[in-house]
């Protein structure tokens, strides 16, 4: 039977079958889709009806296509989430992490110890994480029908069960939550918020249960179809393709770099450093986010509402155009924080004039703020790679990949797959007992697919040029 793996992205998301044989793991999209969040009331937010209906869209594409799928799994970023009442009604559509309601919401809230949630739960400090996320609704929310949050891949879960629960990577991101004690519910008791609403929490890949009887008529599927939780968090799940231990940076909005480790490493370094210990499913993906293409998709954004509107490849196009390395910047400037206005803030902080100048800007500096982040991963680890795996939009991207090279100065590793979406498929086959472990899944996976490897091939006296300018533009001078 096969198998079918949905992973929602902030940007579009994608529903996977995959076939596996003794020979080899074939993998067929049937649908992929755009998730563009919404305004309400002045807020941005995700349409949940809008992401349910195309989930509904891949598993009826599968079967058109002609596969017959035995189960499937469902991974989205953490973060945000909606409210479910006591009716088993959903009450609101998520509020995006993009949203300014959280901008330096610390202030607001005193007795929320950064330093003492980051020991507890070993999650550095994120504006967007759900912790701040509810602290904001507690200066308005009235709880008293609330009876749980969950996230989207939960929202997805509920909707085609009616199982309100979670997992352990997606309660993660909560910056509440560790894999011994649970959700630390003190914090959210602090903020009066009620330490029930919390959702269940599955530790392990099992079957969440099957879809409702409706959704198999409707959808004219000629059998059960169970829904597998356990690794709901998207990069949680990408992970799960690489080797236990391989420094891997996976690519989007923000760019998140790291490598799976046996025990959290929480110290005063990794706190002023801004490294997470995020839940796993075998040990703690230790990681930063850092720059993606966050500060390119706004300016995007903002072109677009003055009629400039620059596709994908406008914008590599746009990219190759101006000499690399013309206009660093200070990538992590605080002036980033907020998401309107980024042409200007770019032209303001790096020189640069034009829109394609601004592009190439914005591309170099975040290229040397992951070398950046990569040399604090060494240092955490207590070693020198040499080679690092990049998963997620970018990776098939080969210009990126080779300027990646380039600028970390060591080989980068892609795949011809969607790491997110082969770790969907990953916990099926875990849970089917086809893959004994994830060691064993990393291997069959490496074994199967050919790697695409990237040498870097530039001056290195240059690069080491540009990211020493680039240093100086972070400290200031």
């Amino acid at each position: 039977m096969a198998i079918l793996s949905i992973s929602i992205g902030e940007k579009y998301g994608t529903g996977t079958v995959y076939n596996l044989t003794d020979v080899k793991l074939d993998a067929t999209e049937v649908y992929r889709f755009v998730n563009a969040p919404i305004f309400e009331n002045n807020v941005l937010k995700w349409g949940i009806e809008s992401i349910y209906n195309n989930v509904l869209e891949c598993i009826r594409q599968a079967q058109v296509q002609g596969f017959d799928i035995d189960s499937l799994t469902i991974n989205s970023w953490g973060m945000d989430y909606s409210y479910i009442d006591s009716n088993g009604n959903i009450l609101n559509n998520p509020v995006h992490f993009k949203d300014i309601r959280t901008n330096e919401i610390y202030r607001k809230f005193p007795s929320l110890s950064l330093k003492d949630l980051y020991t507890k739960s070993g999650i550095s400090y994120n504006q967007s994480n759900t912790i701040f996320q509810l602290a904001d609704d507690s200066l308005s929310y009235n709880y008293e029908n609330i009876v749980s949050f969950i996230y989207i891949a939960d929202i997805m879960n509920y909707m085609l069960t009616g199982i309100v629960s979670t997992d352990k990577t997606l309660a993660s991101t909560s910056g509440f939550f560790n894999d011994v004690d649970g959700f630390l519910t003190s914090f959210i008791a602090s903020l009066g918020i009620p330490e029930n609403i919390v959702p269940l929490v599955e530790k392990d890949v099992k079957s969440l249960g099957f879809l409702k009887p409706f959704l198999l008529q409707n959808l004219n599927l000629k059998n059960d179809v169970k829904v597998i939780t356990g690794c709901g968090y998207s990069d949680a799940a990408a992970f799960l393709c690489f080797k236990k231990g391989s420094p891997v940076i996976i690519t989007g909005s923000y760019n998140k770099i790291g490598r799976v480790i046996d025990e959290p490493i929480i110290s005063q370094q990794g706190f002023s450093a801004s490294f997470s210990n995020e839940t796993g499913l075998d040990g703690y993906n230790f990681t930063k986010r850092t720059a993606g293409t966050h500060i390119i998709d706004e300016c995007r954004n903002e072109w677009a509402r003055m009629g400039k509107y620059y596709d994908d490849s406008m914008i590599d196009t746009m990219t190759k155009s101006v000499t690399p390395y013309s206009f660093l910047f200070d990538i992590t400037s605080k002036i980033f924080s907020a998401y309107n206005t980024m042409p200007q803030k770019v032209m303001a902080i790096s020189g640069a004039r034009t829109d394609a100048e601004i592009i190439r800007a914005a591309y170099d500096s975040a290229m040397f703020e992951n070398k950046f982040v990569l040399s604090e991963l060494e240092y955490f680890s207590n070693k020198k790679f040499q080679k690092i795996y990049v998963a997620g939009p970018l990776a098939q991207n080969v210009q990126y990949c080779k300027d990646l090279a380039n600028v970390l100065g060591i080989k980068v590793v892609s795949y011809p797959f969607d790491p997110a979406s082969m770790g969907g498929a990953v916990i099926q086959y875990i849970e089917q007992n086809k893959f004994p472990d994830l060691g064993f899944a990393a291997d069959f996976i490496k074994s199967k697919f050919r790697e695409r490897v990237f040498e870097p091939e530039e001056d290195r006296t240059k690069v080491e040029t540009a990211y020493k300018n680039y240093l100086m533009k972070k400290k200031g001078r």
